[in-house]
């Protein structure tokens, strides 16, 4: 006697092969796409940060930066709709969305006016290409990819400065601190460290070249570039670089360190003079140190009384989106941050900025030790450069910044592969689960 449940189970089997493998193919076309996406992805992150970093004081590259930026972004979104990515956390972009939209409201020009057009642009393409960027790294493109780019930007303004290429000199100033693809010399200075500093937060995952390229620009800068700045960033990255160093190091080597730096120390104390002699010639030095002789410092200190006495006009809600540059009679940025930000949208508008930093350092808090240090120390340099330029529209600042919550969100994404236990990733990650402890260990 035939059994009827095994009659009608042969019956079904040629529909649940058929289901199997329509199942199949969909799952293989869904993965092809991911693929595409992810190349398009990276693709796309490159050419960003290239055109609107390192070549952004040439003619037609910003706007192209700003295009990438926003298919960027828009792939990130339909692949997030359609179920191809998936992003650990989206927190940072909602605080980020938060300021942006309170400089919309603040840009709202009176009667009679004109809208600060060009002030939301830059504000618009450097959250928008920061933002890309973070999330793209969630998504799955390689940090390496970001680590590339920068070295791309490090090697086209190295070559400009060699070769003399760059904006044009004002009359009298020296030549090489005005030669590079991003338009003056502070803004040089800014570009090289910053992108040297990113490129050290994982060293193991850069890569040699990038990593050694990356001491030599920020060389480059001090020497070259004259900006003041530099001798805040350039501590920080001689302290990124010490930490990883460290950490990577075996304990009998940081021993053997250690009994060396002595010997160093005192060599470096008895010719303490003959150094600081040799110093003076150098730009950056010569500079900070005859400040009060420069008329650069002058008119700096003459924009901080006058930004001052704006925001005293409007403290809380400031005088509008771009307030400095059309009402000081500078017609230029404020050449500081915080007076940027308290001139044109008063305290409401710094503490949403500066909310958005102080967000990133509570995420990184849950990190492990040392990458905890890393970004912690990281987005602190990022506030005390602010001394010194704007940046709350400046792109390479808000990229870091949104790069750095991605990294605080997915740890793993700084974790070297062969490091990373053999598990599968999330849907829509290239980047498998990893326990922060596995960071922890290098």
């Amino acid at each position: 006697m035939v059994n009827p449940n095994l009659t009608s189970l042969r019956r079904g089997m040629p529909a649940l092969r058929g289901r199997s493998s329509a199942a199949l193919v969909a799952k293989v076309g869904a993965d092809q796409l991911k693929v595409w996406c992810l190349r398009a992805l990276t693709v796309f992150s490159i050419g960003y940060i290239v055109a609107s970093q390192g070549l952004a004081d040439l003619p037609g590259w910003s706007r192209l930066g700003f295009l990438l930026a926003a298919l960027l972004l828009g792939i990130l979104a339909i692949g997030r709709l359609a179920g191809t990515f998936q992003f650990r956390s989206v927190s940072s972009v909602w605080v980020s969305l938060l300021f942006v939209g309170y400089c919309v409201v603040r840009a709202v020009p009176e009667a009679g006016a004109d809208w600060p057009l060009d002030a939301l642009y830059r504000l618009a393409s450097a959250f928008v290409g920061g933002i890309g960027i973070g999330l793209a790294l969630q998504a799955g493109v390689p940090f390496k990819a970001v680590v590339w780019a920068q070295t791309i930007t490090i090697l086209a303004n190295m070559g400009a400065g060699f070769f003399g290429v760059g904006s044009e000199a004002p009359n009298g100033a020296d030549l090489d601190r005005f030669s590079g693809l991003t338009g003056n010399a502070n803004e040089l200075a800014l570009q090289l460290t910053l992108g040297a500093c990113l490129i050290w937060l994982s060293p193991r995952k850069a890569g040699r070249f990038p990593s050694w390229l990356a001491v030599g620009a920020v060389v480059y800068a001090f020497l070259t570039a004259g900006s003041r700045k530099s001798l805040l960033s350039v501590p920080v990255f001689i302290f990124l670089v010490f930490l990883q160093l460290a950490s990577a190091a075996k304990k009998r080597h940081l021993f053997t360190a250690l009994v060396l730096m002595g010997p160093l120390l005192i060599l470096a104390v008895s010719l303490g003079p003959m150094i600081i002699e040799h110093a003076k010639n150098v730009p950056t030095v010569q500079r900070a140190l005859t400040y009060e002789n420069d008329s650069s410092y002058s008119t700096r200190v003459e924009m901080l009384h006058v930004g001052l006495r704006l925001w005293q006009s409007s403290p809380v809600l400031g005088r509008g989106t771009d307030a400095f540059t059309r009402l000081s009679g500078f017609d230029t940025y404020a050449h500081n941050n915080f007076m940027e930000l308290l001139c044109d949208l008063g305290v409401l508008g710094a503490l949403l900025f500066y909310g958005i930093h102080f967000f990133i350092i509570l995420k990184c808090l849950r990190m492990p030790m040392p990458l905890k240090l890393y970004c912690v120390v990281f987005v602190l340099m990022l506030v005390g450069l602010d001394l010194g330029t704007v940046s709350y529209y400046r792109k390479q600042t808000i990229m870091i910044m949104m790069i750095l919550a991605s990294v605080a969100a997915a740890p793993e994404i700084l974790v070297p592969a062969r490091r990373r236990k053999q598990q599968a990733p999330p849907i829509g990650s290239a980047y498998p689960q990893v326990p922060l402890q596995a960071h922890a260990g290098r």
